[in-house]
């Protein structure tokens, strides 16, 4: 059984710099009744761990609205800014999908 807090197998290279996580699983096969080495079967196989997702994956979005003026004190009305991302939670190599809207229909 894998552990449950390990981290996520990782690789990155850029330029000289080298970071990795790896995992190696061996399995061995042994059998009791002869002493010689053709008896034993090994397999070594690196595995790819995920780290579990602790969240439930769902929409991330945040709203605010700014009040705009001119010259420090002239009032120009509002703006809403709202921006999002689909998810709260990606896989390595997914594309993270980030949407802005500006509602600038409260100006002057």
């Amino acid at each position: 059984m894998v552990p449950e807090k390990i981290p996520g197998s990782f690789a990155f290279k850029k330029g000289k710099v080298k970071a990795a996580i790896k995992y190696k699983a061996t399995a061995m096969l042994v059998r009791n009744y002869k002493k010689d080495d053709d008896c034993k079967l090994k397999y070594k196989r690196e595995v790819v761990i995920r780290e579990k997702v602790l969240k439930n994956i769902e929409m991330v979005k945040q709203e605010k609205s700014i009040n705009v003026t001119c010259c420090c004190c002239c009032d120009k009305g509002n703006v809403k800014i709202t921006g999002y991302f689909d998810k709260n939670a990606y896989c390595p190599g997914e594309v993270a999908k980030v949407v802005g809207e500006i509602d600038a229909t409260g100006l002057k």
